[in-house]
């Protein structure tokens, strides 16, 4: 059943309408999905035809709006045969940004296939987010990069305690744990030593760049810890070490809930949990 209307109201302030048109011929189409969408959040997409409306299937996209420059593909988030056509799709490990949603349908009559015109929402990323294999725990002013936590302490063959590693001063950095880290398994000899294990780069749940935080890196998982999953009561490492007369000594983060500000540090020779960060 044709229909000769171009549709395009604002209904709710939470909804986004669209329509949609084949050739000369323009069908009354209604793609909804919220404003906005988040990773691990189940949302709702509705094609808006009528029960009466000759619809074989409806097959729902959604795509990136960099991707017909970037060569990205269409996600495939469902199809249905039969009124209402509508779905539901659970974003995964999906990157920030503004995504387009269209239908392609297929009518009863002549196979005729249409493709809607888009309807568009944005994904954004959250603290505590399940993200790339880790959970968020730190977000730039844009909201599409930060940092990210492993979901468990570090483990080196049947070892979950490390000690820091060489006591003499290696001049390591503050703020930027991934040089750290590096410096850390060049100097490093042992496997009790926990730079030891990244001396080929430490590979966790198909993510190769994980490293050791650095003091300034440590606070804001401490200040964020409400996120984390399956932290303990206990001492972390960082890769930070102290100065000065204190160069045998590195920084610490205590979740043990005793130190909520501040800086801590031990010897380098105490044993330690190491809780795993990257970048994305």
């Amino acid at each position: 059943m044709k229909k000769y209307y171009w549709f395009l109201t604002c209904l709710l302030a939470s909804m986004i309408f669209t329509s949609c048109n084949e050739e000369l011929n323009i069908y009354l189409c209604e793609i909804i999905s919220p404003e906005s969408i988040r990773n691990g959040e189940e949302f709702e997409v509705r094609f808006g035809v009528g029960e009466d409306n000759e619809v074989k299937s409806v097959t729902f996209w959604m795509y990136l709006e960099t991707s017909s420059t970037d060569g990205l593909e269409k996600i495939q988030i469902g199809e249905v045969r039969q009124y209402p056509f509508s779905v539901k799709y659970t974003p995964q490990n999906m990157i920030a940004g503004k995504y387009f949603i269209s239908a392609e349908v297929e009518s009863k009559d002549d196979d005729t296939a249409y493709t809607s015109l888009p309807a568009s929402v944005n994904l954004k990323l959250y603290l505590g987010d399940a993200y790339q294999e880790g959970t968020i725990f730190s977000l730039d002013s844009e909201g599409s990069h930060g940092l990210i936590a492993s979901d468990r302490d570090m483990v080196g063959v049947d070892r979950t305690l490390f000690i820091w590693g060489p006591s003499d001063g290696l001049g390591v950095s503050k703020s930027d744990g991934t040089a750290n880290t590096t410096l850390l398994a060049s100097k490093s000899s042992t496997e009790s030593e926990m730079g030891y294990w990244f001396k080929s780069g430490f590979s966790y749940n198909d993510f190769d760049d994980w490293y050791i935080p650095s003091l300034e890196e440590g606070k804001i998982l401490r200040m964020n810890k409400e996120y984390l999953e399956n932290i303990k009561n206990h001492f972390y490492w960082t890769s930070s070490e102290m100065n000065g007369e204190y160069t045998d000594c590195a920084y610490v983060i205590d979740f043990s809930g005793n130190i909520t500000e501040g800086e801590a540090g031990q010897k380098k020779y105490k044993e330690n949990m190491v809780r795993l960060i990257r970048k994305f």
